[in-house]
């Protein structure tokens, strides 16, 4: 399986996605022979952590339990209270063993796996987000499955156990390798917006408020070549949200919701950025008050910045874009530093290196780490408060270890 190899020769990895760019429509595949490009892994509800911290140097230190062990080959990473302590817990898609890791936290960044752990899900999960999806006041999770082409949802217990939803799984369209979370339709509940990689679309899944989901009327939305990565937010200053889609071809697609949960695309979109963007992130990062995009390039190893004009129309920063690790993969937006600007961490699936990127404050970046990970092959990273110290630490899925790096900001 081609995954097997890629789990031990990361170089692969660079070398099929760089080809797939060569790939036509025509020549796409399924399961079979399926592409082998390496979107996904996001942590949609992870990757825009805002403000909060206290004064942080961004000196980062790996906690002396980490890395801590996970499923095989771990695709994603999630932050929430999972148990209802009071503390941040992990979730940890795993694609080859085609389960999710739960990590209680001791309270202090040290990690136990839950007793009820990993939960099944579908096949190969490429990405988890997490949000209380029926409405009982704890937090649930939602994966989407490449190879099955469908959401499993799993119901949190309240003390971070899990069983699957009786509606679940809900089917997508084909070679989903991303969704987002976020209240779509204005209704008050939690919906899904999911980037199929094959049909070229995304499709929007309605909750019904208690986390059974149907598909909007006009869903699916087409959402450029290849789609592979999706961010929800508030784009064009409406008050609802909107979506931004990374595709194949090095644009990003910025879909406008009308209110209700269907969509029409911005007049300014598609939105050019570097070869084979990898993951996004939506975030103020100017300080402007509007939602920017921060956008990983795996082939170009660099990050570019699209600046929001307040309506939803981006244009490139002009320092942008701005250089990182070897084969950048994941990526996630958060006030490291403790000054009020949104910094950004950026895992290096490559190099086995986190680069963390400190905010001018006007959305341009300076390298001022470049952290090394016991990890093999981290590939997404969550920015949350896992010690209990008020500012912003790191959780680093490793792709090829099988395991999760804690970096506490000291």
């Amino acid at each position: 399986m081609l995954a097997d190899k890629l789990r031990y020769d990361p170089q692969a990895l660079r070398s099929s996605a760089e080809q797939d760019l060569q790939v036509t429509n025509g020549r796409r595949s399924g399961r079979g022979g399926r592409r082998t490009t390496v979107f996904g892994a996001a942590l949609a509800c992870c990757a825009a952590l805002a403000g909060g911290a206290l004064a942080a140097s961004m000196d980062f230190r790996e906690r002396p339990s980490s890395p801590e062990a996970v499923g095989t080959q771990p695709r994603s990473v999630a932050a929430a209270d999972l148990d209802g302590d009071g503390d941040q817990d992990l979730a940890v898609a795993n694609e080859l063993s085609e389960d999710v890791t739960i990590l209680r936290n001791n309270g202090s960044g040290g990690f136990s796996e839950h007793p009820s752990s990993p939960e099944p899900v579908g096949g190969e999960p490429r990405s988890i987000v997490v949000a209380d999806l029926d409405a009982d006041g704890d937090q649930d999770l939602a994966t989407a499955n490449e190879s099955s082409n469908n959401v499993t949802i799993l119901r949190n217990n309240g003390t971070g156990s899990f069983s699957e939803h009786p509606s679940s799984p809900e089917p997508v369209g084909t070679l989903p390798l991303e969704a987002a979370v976020a209240d779509l339709d204005d209704d008050g509940d939690q919906d899904l917006a999911v980037a199929n990689h094959e049909t070229d679309d995304v499709t929007i899944l309605r909750n019904n408020g208690s986390g059974s989901f149907n598909e909007h009327p006009s869903s699916p939305e087409p959402a450029g070549n290849a789609p592979g990565s999706v961010a929800a937010s508030d784009l064009d200053g409406d008050g609802d949200q909107d979506l931004a889609v990374a595709d194949r071809n090095s644009n990003v697609t910025i879909l406008r919701n009308n209110g209700s949960g269907s969509f029409s695309e911005h007049p300014s979109s598609p939105e050019p950025t570097g070869n084979l963007p990898h993951q996004l992130v939506a975030s103020d990062l100017d300080g402007d008050g509007d939602q920017d995009l921060a956008i990983v390039t795996f082939t170009a190893d660099e990050l570019m910045i699209l600046r929001n004009n307040g309506s939803g129309s981006f244009a490139e920063h002009p320092a942008s874009p701005v250089p990182v690790g070897n084969g950048p993969s994941g990526v996630a937006a958060a006030d490291l530093d403790g000054d009020g600007a949104q910094d950004l961490a950026v895992a290096n699936v490559f190099n086995d290196r986190v680069t963390i990127l400190r905010n001018t404050g006007s959305g341009g970046f300076v390298k001022r780490r470049s952290l090394a990970t016991s990890g093999d092959g981290p590939f997404s990273v969550a920015a949350v408060d896992l010690d209990g110290d008020g500012d912003r630490d790191l959780a680093v899925a490793n792709l090829s270890s099988d395991d999760v790096t804690i970096l506490v900001n000291k």
